[in-house]
C-alpha cells in the first residue's frame, strides 16, 4: 500500500506539536532545586544595617556569605555562613549542617537543633497565599517579584514573616529565585521592647545577592542555557520531521 504524503497543514501541526514538546521537555525538573548543590558553591550578599537606640543611630554596610564545604554520601551538606558589619569589623562564622532530603538544619556549630528549616535556599515552589516554615518561623508566600540581578532577569518568590511578642515585634521578608530556590534578597525590621512596652532599640537590615558561582547567575554573552538546550532539541526534531517528509514523498 502506498504511503500518503502529509499535507502542508498536517506537517505544520506535527511541527507545532514537536515544538511544544521541545519546550515541555526543557522545563522538566524545574521543581527540583538540588542540581547545583555541590562542594564549593557559594553566594555573597551585601546590604545595610541600621541600629537605633535612644542614644542615637548607627549605620553600616553589611555582608553575608555562605559556602557549601562538604556534601556527604548520606545527603547532608555542611555550610559555612559568615556575617559581617563592615564599620566596626564585627564578624561571625557559623557552620550549619543541612539535611538535604528534608531541607532542615540539624546542627549549628556541632550542636543539634530541631525543627529549623533551611532559609538559605528552599526546595519547593511556593504557592501564593500559602504558609511555610522558614527557620522556626511561619512565612507566607505573598508575591512573585522580578529583578535584574548581575545581568540576569530573576523571577523570585517573596516570603513574609511577621511576629509580635511581649519583647519583640517586627517582620522579615525574604525572596527566593524561582529557578534555583536560593535566597535573592532579605529585609528585616525588628523592634525590641522595654518592660513597659515602649521601643528600647531597633534594627533594620537588608541584603541582596551580589555574587555566586552557581551557573544560573553567571553572565554569559551566549544564549541562556535553557534556551540553548531547547533550540538544540528543536533542531533535532525539525531534522526528524524533514527525514520523515522525505521518506513519504
Amino acid at each position: 500500500m502506498e504511503l500518503m504524503r502529509p499535507s502542508g497543514k498536517a506537517l505544520a501541526l506535527l511541527i507545532m506539536a514537536l515544538v511544544f514538546q521541545a519546550f515541555t521537555v526543557s522545563t522538566v525538573g524545574d521543581d527540583v532545586y538540588d542540581g547545583w548543590i555541590k562542594e564549593g558553591v557559594y553566594a555573597e550578599y551585601v546590604g545595610n544595617v541600621t541600629y537605633a537606640t535612644q542614644q542615637g543611630v548607627l549605620t553600616s554596610e553589611g555582608y553575608m556569605r555562605w559556602e557549601i564545604t562538604q556534601v556527604t554520601a548520606d545527603n547532608y551538606a555542611m555550610v559555612n555562613v559568615t556575617l559581617k558589619v563592615l564599620k566596626d569589623e564585627a564578624e561571625s562564622l557559623t557552620t550549619i549542617k543541612i539535611d538535604l532530603e528534608r531541607n532542615m538544619i540539624v546542627e549549628v556549630d556541632g550542636r543539634k537543633v530541631f525543627n529549623v528549616t533551611n532559609y538559605l535556599w528552599i526546595n519547593f515552589k511556593p504557592s501564593i497565599g500559602q504558609v511555610y516554615q522558614l527557620e522556626n518561623l511561619t512565612a507566607k508566600a505573598v508575591n512573585v517579584d522580578r529583578r535584574d540581578l548581575m545581568g540576569v532577569e530573576v523571577e523570585c518568590y517573596v516570603m513574609n514573616v511577621t511576629f509580635e511578642t511581649a519583647n519583640v515585634t517586627g517582620y522579615i521578608e525574604r525572596a527566593y529565585d524561582a529557578d534555583t530556590g536560593i535566597l535573592i534578597y532579605a529585609e528585616s525590621h525588628i523592634r525590641y521592647l522595654s518592660v513597659n512596652g515602649e521601643v528600647d532599640h531597633e534594627c533594620h537590615a537588608d541584603i541582596v545577592l551580589e555574587e555566586s558561582n552557581i551557573p544560573r547567575f553567571q553572565r554569559s554573552d551566549g544564549l541562556p542555557e535553557r534556551l540553548a538546550k531547547t533550540l538544540s532539541l528543536l533542531t533535532l526534531l525539525m531534522l526528524m520531521v524533514y527525514i520523515l517528509f522525505r521518506k513519504v514523498s
